[in-house]
């Protein structure tokens, strides 16, 4: 985070001033300016083209789990952990199902009460009717 934040600004100020700002050693910075990135980082990489091409395939419905399930019968051994950190990185997001809500009018259609007062309500006493 701090070697990216140099290289982001070396071109403002001095790679040295940079350095003692962010308290790193200047050899520590070009170290890590000229390193590649490790097999891990190199493995995600594939990784996720492989499984963004699965999330896409499935409408954008699959989470973790399922895009792990894909992948194993696809012959890769990935950890639902690491899938799930991956689509966090990318930004993936599986779609949630919404929840079956039925009408009530369909229900009630079935059970109509007799209409006992036939639009009469006059009565000659209370509680009569």
């Amino acid at each position: 985070m701090r070697f990216a934040f140099i290289r982001s600004e070396r071109d403002a100020y001095p790679i040295t001033a940079l350095c003692h700002v962010m308290q790193v050693a200047r050899s520590g910075y070009h170290a890590w300016a000229v390193r590649g990135a490790c097999d891990r980082r190199r493995e995600d990489r594939v990784l996720s083209v492989h499984f963004a091409a699965a999330f896409e395939r499935r409408r954008r419905t699959y989470g973790s789990s399922r895009i792990q399930v894909d992948l194993q019968e696809d012959g890769m051994r990935v950890g639902r952990s690491r899938i799930a950190r991956l689509m966090r990185e990318n930004c993936l997001i599986a779609r949630r199902k919404r929840a079956f809500r039925g009408t009530r009018g369909a229900c009630l259609t079935d059970r109509v009460s007799r209409h006992r007062l036939d639009r009469n309500f006059t009565t000659r006493a209370p509680n009569r009717k």
